[in-house]
């Protein structure tokens, strides 16, 4: 998917309160992307569904540059109340 092709599918989708439409389009994120569309993925971080903020964080942690505001974010969501989404966040720590 390029680039304008992955903005058509945010700007239809990305009000939509469905998960599933959610995490794609964070998932379908390109590093060239992710500037543009960071406050997409930082909103999704907040996200009450437990997939959603998975999504978020692995899409955060794989393309923020700015490693303090990594490992911030990581050690907000080490003691997240969805598993999954801890042992990432934890994961990440382990390794800064």
């Amino acid at each position: 998917m390029d680039e304008k092709e992955y903005n058509y599918f945010y700007n239809k989708y990305s009000n939509s309160e469905s998960k599933w439409l959610c995490c794609s389009l964070l998932l379908a994120m390109y590093s060239e992307d992710y500037h543009e569309y960071k406050d997409y993925v930082v909103n999704a971080l907040d996200h009450k569904d437990p997939t959603v903020r998975e999504s978020a964080l692995y899409v955060y942690i794989q393309f923020e540059k700015d490693k303090s505001e990594v490992q911030d974010k990581c050690l907000d969501f080490r003691n997240d109340s969805e598993p999954s989404v801890s042992k990432i966040a934890m994961s990440k720590l382990s390794v800064i």
